[in-house]
């Protein structure tokens, strides 16, 4: 078992349904969130509150600067279709992956004492999937 530094993460990304997935830029983070829904099942006489628990709630963000030779979460976004998505932890081990369909959001925010930023959010819109070759 190895373990890596987040520098050589990877996202690729499509900018529409159609589209052919391809690696997104100047990315600071990015992350995914498969958290359960658990809906509380206590009965009377149990001795604490019991859970049953859902499906897991497939969504993200990313953190990059904003980089104008990069439209690709702009144009996702105004695509208003779903897309094809892998997120890589790291570069150095290729063969593990999560992957689906996604729809996305994005955000810029500009301040007089920083660098141009651009937030992404993501959610799937479709089964997600981990690749552990």
């Amino acid at each position: 078992m190895s373990r890596y530094h987040g520098h050589g993460g990877v996202v690729y990304m499509g900018t529409s349904a159609a589209g052919e997935a391809t690696t997104t830029t100047s990315l600071q983070s990015w992350s995914l969130s498969m958290a359960a829904d658990r809906v509380a099942t206590p009965a009377m006489g149990d001795s604490n509150i019991q859970y049953v628990q859902g499906l897991p709630d497939c969504s993200g963000e990313f953190s990059a600067w904003w980089d104008d030779s990069f439209e690709g979460f702009y144009t996702a976004m105004v695509s208003g279709e779903r897309l094809k998505m892998y997120l890589y932890p790291s570069s150095g081990a290729t063969t593990k992956y999560h992957y689906g369909l996604a729809w996305v959001d994005m955000s810029i925010e500009a301040s007089v004492d920083g660098a141009v930023t651009l937030t992404a959010g993501w959610g799937a819109a479709g089964d997600w999937a981990h690749i552990t070759t």
